[in-house]
């Protein structure tokens, strides 16, 4: 994706998502936008609607889980 491109908005009945932010920044939108600087991470809560924005960055997503569900 490019910078400022993210996935629909969605949440994950079962687990929570972990991003880690390797370079760059990220914002994930949960309700207010929260931005994630290099070398942080953020989790969001299973059953939480998000929608991260990929921003200029090199980006690790840790969902947490084996088998990925996304429910819009």
């Amino acid at each position: 994706m490019s910078a400022g491109e993210g996935t629909s908005e969605h949440y994950h009945v079962e687990y929570e998502e972990t991003f880690e932010v390797l370079s760059g920044e990220l914002t994930v939108v949960e309700g207010t936008p929260r931005r994630v600087s290099a070398g942080k991470s953020y989790t969001v809560p299973a059953g939480t609607v998000h929608k991260p924005r990929y921003d200029e960055l090199l980006l690790r997503s840790l969902p947490n889980h084996y088998h990925a569900t996304h429910e819009v």
